[in-house]
């Protein structure tokens, strides 16, 4: 799973590490090095890897920063691939130490790391950096309400869709659902309630909705016909994350779709023969049963 990589001078550890404790404690993935090591191959090849691997390169800057040797080379690292869109980068700059570039995103924490500004901080962070967590109660995470007593809460995402798992506020996700609702939004505008009928469709009481949406285009959920590699792209993120949250022996997968017919095909094909399957097909206000494939 991806993370929020942590980039700093030990000489600025004691603020750091308040940080990053009051990130793991609002559920923020974060990877940090703790360890005061000699620069070497080893050690570049498991920095290069752990910043490859990061959704955030978060960069304490500051006097101590500019002039370490480990800040350097996680920097020109997280640099390129910030270029090439592949990692989103936040500065947070601890002192008046100009950083050398423009375009990168900054918060201002020059005014020390009391527990005030460390909260401030943290609840300034996107809350879609944040890790889902199946020990919490859905209501006890970051959520919006969409419908009655049902929350959706951020999953997981990549560059061009995302994923939110939807339950009630007091549920905990299992690690084996036994019905897991999948609802594709990659078409119609985003403001577009869905979710409201798929939830009035569901036909059982394990209520569980995997929602899944695609790049959006101005107001509108729009996959481009010309960009083959998105539409793979989303198709594997769909069966990557029906994978993380159900089950095949035990989980049966509802398909709900606003969906072109040609992306819930490469969707639905490779799961047929190992997942029990149900597709619904829209009419009227709500979602009816359309097609069942049990497991082969």
């Amino acid at each position: 799973m991806s993370h929020v990589f942590i980039s700093y001078s030990r000489k600025n550890s004691e603020c750091v590490y308040s940080v990053v404790e009051e990130m793991k404690k609002s559920d923020f993935p974060v990877w940090v090095d703790l360890e005061s090591i000699s620069i070497t191959n080893v050690w570049l090849e498991k920095i290069e890897q752990a910043i490859t691997e990061a959704r955030v390169f978060m960069l304490f800057w500051s006097a101590e920063a500019q002039e370490s040797d480990y800040v350097t080379h996680e920097l020109h690292i997280a640099k390129k691939l910030s270029i090439e869109s592949k990692i989103e980068v936040l500065v947070v700059m601890l002192d008046n130490t100009p950083f050398p570039l423009d375009y990168i995103q900054a918060y201002n924490m020059k005014s020390g790391c009391s527990p005030i500004t460390v909260k401030n901080l943290v609840n300034s962070l996107p809350k879609d950096w944040k890790q889902f967590s199946r020990s919490k109660m859905l209501g006890k995470q970051s959520h919006t309400v969409v419908d009655g007593e049902f929350v959706s809460v951020f999953f997981d995402r990549n560059a061009y869709c995302k994923a939110y798992i939807v339950g009630k506020q007091n549920s905990k996700l299992p690690d084996k659902p036994e019905h897991l609702a999948v609802a594709l939004q990659f078409y119609r505008p985003t403001n577009s309630d869905m979710l409201g009928s798929v939830i009035s469709s569901l036909p059982s009481g394990d209520n569980w909705i995997l929602h899944i949406t695609g790049p959006v285009v101005k107001d509108n959920y729009e996959l481009d016909n010309n960009k083959p590699s998105q539409w793979e792209s989303c198709r594997k993120f769909i069966v990557e994350n029906i994978q993380k949250v159900g089950n095949q022996s035990t989980t049966t997968v509802h398909f709900y779709t606003l969906t072109p017919n040609a992306l819930l095909g490469g969707v639905t094909m490779p799961l047929y023969r190992f997942w029990h399957v149900k597709l619904y097909n829209f009419v009227a206000s709500k979602y009816v049963p359309l097609i069942e494939l049990s497991r082969t």
